[in-house]
């Protein structure tokens, strides 16, 4: 009796130990760490910061992402993803689509003064992972509005004067801007400009495809023309070039629709660019400068041997450094685009351009990224660049794609079809995904330690021009002075004091003693062609680099990276 008193007792204390593991497990195990609702509710109060909330919540994985260009609502070219009126949210609709993956409804509204002035509606997918849940798509509508307001009225009326140059009014900017994002004729109408108002009808009566708009033009032949040539090369109909009264614009215009043809024919025929399947990728490696990274097999290799000025960001004042390298895409998948030259290139500087910010950090292979996006246009070329910024003990690495665009201006672009970019983003960020540090391996090299950027020196006192080297032992060196004017262009020396067009400091110093007392010159400043603003010191071979031993690519390793002065005495 006893002995089943005592087994029950213990399958009693069993069954409590099973229970009490069983919630232990499934609440700490079993249960996950986040449900549907609270990981749609994390995302939304970030996508209602701003828009870089949103993109840096959102995976590098995500399958898409489609965002809107918004209205223009509450201000001069505002935009709504960084309004700070966009305060509040409904889920519309929330349900599983397949098992761990749901998809949600969501409509954000812009708020102002407590009213509800309008709203996007978005689609936003996320799936389990792990004991949390990922979005993997985010879909959002055009800006839909509740409230009509006028943007526009109380911004300034008054003509924007540059020089003998007068421009449409801040008021006059934002109806036509506003006519083109509404396709509504009415805000033409509040354009008080009379050019700028012409200008609104006729790329409205294109847009809308309307003729009537260009009959309007009645009394105005250039306008009139400008409206039916819009039209007839949007729609490819040459019969509404007859309308056109002066026989040389209606020629113009008929031109234009079979450049139109044309062009669809060539946009139907372009195949595009393929990604080549990453098995088949070459590898490059620089072991100088310790990275490698794999890359498609058609691409060509340029290496930077030379000297060669940086014209934008991110190296300002900094030479391009010979470490650089630039992998080309194949120029026949973008022929007849408008896309005529790109390439990743791959650069290690000490520092970045002065005010340089980078943001939306990412992490590669354990490597910590930052973004940038450098846009710039001039002499007929438009530069794109996009691209990542890692950092390794003092020296910044940039992995950018560079596109290169033909400008309007040009005389082929009609004719150029568009180049969708998605594919070469793509490409970059495969091959950033196979970027990675390995070990540097140190060769013969020369390197400038002192004046390196920044010292102020003054003519008539004595300063040591000191560096390092490697595997030079028993070789001479000459150290040279170049000099600079406030725009940084290269001066030369006046004739007496030239030697092979530059100024020589010093003949055949030995390269291992590593350093050399120079007293300035008290009147150096007068030894170029015109006064100098900056420097840099210079050490080389007395012949050439390459009879060190040492590559051509390590020439600029024995320049200063960046430039010092000398004050008169």
């Amino acid at each position: 009796m006893n002995n089943l008193s005592f087994s029950k007792i213990w399958i009693l204390i069993i069954l409590i130990v099973v229970i009490a593991g069983g919630i232990f497990v499934w609440q700490y195990f079993g249960k996950p760490a986040e449900t549907p609702k609270e990981a749609v509710n994390n995302f939304l109060n970030h996508r209602m910061k701003a828009e870089s909330e949103l993109y840096s919540y959102l995976p590098d994985y995500a399958e898409t992402v489609e965002l809107k260009v918004a209205t223009i609502l509450t201000s001069f070219s505002k935009i709504i993803l960084t309004a700070p009126d966009l305060k509040k949210y409904d889920v519309a609709e929330a349900k599983e689509i397949s098992p761990g993956k749901f998809q949600f409804t969501v409509k954000p509204y812009l708020v102002k003064e407590g009213k509800d002035l309008g709203y996007y509606e978005e689609n936003i997918v996320m799936e389990k992972s792990g004991n949390g849940y990922i979005v993997t798509s985010f879909k959002q509508s055009e800006y839909k509005p509740l409230i009509e307001e006028d943007p526009c009225e109380n911004l300034s009326s008054e003509a924007v004067t540059y020089g003998k140059y007068e421009f449409p009014s801040e008021r006059d900017f934002c109806y036509w801007s506003l006519a083109g994002e509404t396709k509504n004729l009415n805000f033409c109408n509040k354009i008080d400009d009379r050019l700028s108002k012409n200008e609104c009808y006729a790329e409205l009566g294109v847009i809308n495809e309307d003729l009537t708009v260009c009959e309007a033009f009645e009394g105005d032949l250039w306008f009139s023309s400008k409206c039916y040539t819009g039209i007839a090369q949007k729609t490819k109909d040459a019969t509404i070039c007859e309308k056109i009264r002066d026989e040389g614009s209606k020629k113009a215009c008929k031109d234009w629709v079979e450049f139109a043809i044309e062009k669809e024919e060539l946009e139907e025929e372009y195949e595009g660019y393929e990604i080549e399947l990453m098995a088949n990728w070459k590898t490059y490696q620089n072991k100088k400068y310790g990275y490698e990274i794999k890359y498609p097999s058609k691409f060509t290799i340029e290496e930077k041997v030379d000297y060669v000025k940086e014209f934008f960001a991110p190296y300002g004042d900094t030479e391009l450094p010979e470490g650089s390298v630039e992998l080309l895409f194949p120029k026949d998948d973008f022929e007849g685009t408008k896309l005529y030259k790109a390439f990743v290139k791959i650069s290690v500087a000490d520092k970045l351009a002065q005010g340089q910010k980078l943001e939306k950090k990412k992490t590669v292979n354990g490597i910590e990224f930052w973004e940038e996006f450098s846009p710039d246009c001039g002499m007929g070329v438009c530069f794109i660049g996009k691209g990542y910024y890692a950092k390794r003990d003092s020296q910044y690495y940039e992995i950018m794609l560079w596109e290169h665009y033909t400008t309007r201006e040009s005389p082929e672009y009609p004719l150029l079809i568009d180049f969708d970019e998605e594919k070469l983003l793509e490409t970059l960020d495969k091959m950033l995904s196979t970027f990675k540090f390995i070990e540097i391996e140190e060769g013969l090299y020369i390197k400038v330690i002192s004046p390196n950027g920044g010292e102020k020196w003054t003519a008539g006192k004595t300063y040591n021009i000191t560096w390092e080297s490697s595997g030079l032992e028993g070789k001479s060196a000459n150290i040279y002075l170049f000099a600079y004017n406030q725009n940084k262009m290269e001066i030369v020396p006046k004739e007496e004091y030239r030697y092979k067009w530059n100024y020589l400091i010093t003949e055949n110093v030995s390269v291992i003693q590593e350093k050399f007392i120079w007293e300035i010159p008290a009147d150096i400043s007068q030894r170029f062609t015109q006064p100098p603003n900056y420097y840099k010191i210079n050490i080389s071979s007395p012949e050439e680099l390459s009879s060190w031993g040492v590559k051509v690519e390590n020439l600029n390793l024995s320049q200063s990276r960046t430039y010092f002065e000398i004050s008169p005495d």
